[in-house]
């Protein structure tokens, strides 16, 4: 989320609201042949950033994401994300999750 943010402002690119946010979805390869059709991965984790107009951040939103085709986490995104299949087992479905990541997002708008 860093980097992204810090390409952001080496690009000059100003906030235009009193309230940004910036998203950090993370997702691993579906493999099963029981998915939905075009169906190649699925987010593990929803992360994101609140940040100011001056794109200080205020606060953040972290949140694994138990998958539902998904078997497991591929070496890739483990060595990226450090994210493990266990660390998914009790996680919240991504429905729930996206509620909680839309009143976080309602609550800091004040």
């Amino acid at each position: 989320m860093a980097e992204a943010l810090a390409r952001h402002e080496q690009m000059g690119a100003s906030m235009a609201y009193e309230r940004n946010v910036a998203l950090d979805l993370e997702f691993t390869p579906v493999f099963s042949p029981v998915k939905p059709k075009g169906l190649g991965a699925e987010i593990i984790e929803v992360g994101a950033s609140m940040l100011d107009a001056n794109g200080v951040e205020i606060d953040t939103f972290s949140e694994p994401v138990r998958p539902t085709y998904a078997k497991g986490v591929s070496r890739q995104v483990r060595a990226v994300t450090g994210i493990r299949y266990n660390d998914l087992a009790h996680a919240k479905p991504f429905e729930e999750v996206l509620s909680r990541l839309v009143a976080w997002i309602g609550d800091c708008r004040h």
